[in-house]
């Protein structure tokens, strides 16, 4: 069974007014729901074989803080396609990868990972900054397509307060 993780980035700053939306980094609050959201992960037992992230920097921001607190020692790939991108981009990068990966985690943005994780599923997520839906899919990777997965996963940052 393949698994795919997405993840939303954590919360960027709007600090600086004249950076381009690809540069914002992550706030202070970004900046510890990331690795928090990573420290959950890793308490679950969940493990990736590769991350493959937006290219805006609170996306790469956040992938490597939430590697870091996984001990992720795999391959982080940074991917131009899902800035912003559309279930169409998605799906191209999830068809191509390699058999060999079992395990894969998507960084990027809403409303994509809202719209891909629904297409996937089958089902509608409220996916705030740092939150991540986990899917499982048995087959190919070329083979995934419209309801083809099932929700494992589903949490977010506040969602501790609410246990």
């Amino acid at each position: 069974m393949k698994t795919i993780i997405f993840l939303r980035h954590a919360k960027s700053s709007w600090k600086e007014a004249g950076l381009s939306d690809e540069k914002r980094p992550l706030n202070k609050r970004g900046k510890l729901n990331a690795p928090e959201m990573g420290k959950r992960l890793k308490e679950k037992g969940y493990r990736v074989d590769i991350i493959i992230s937006s290219t805006a920097v609170r996306a790469v921001m956040t992938a490597e803080s939430v590697a870091d607190a996984m001990d992720f020692r795999g391959e982080l790939i940074k991917e131009p396609k899902l800035y912003m991108a559309d279930e169409g981009e998605y799906m191209n990068v999830l068809t191509s990868l390699d058999e060999a990966v079992e395990d894969v985690m998507i960084v990027s943005h809403n409303p994509g990972t809202e719209w891909i994780a629904e297409y996937l599923s089958g089902r509608t997520f409220e996916i705030p900054t740092a939150a991540y839906v986990r899917l499982a899919f048995k087959g190919k990777w070329k083979d995934l397509g419209e309801k083809s997965c099932e929700v494992l996963d589903y949490d977010f940052p506040k969602s501790e307060r609410l246990r």
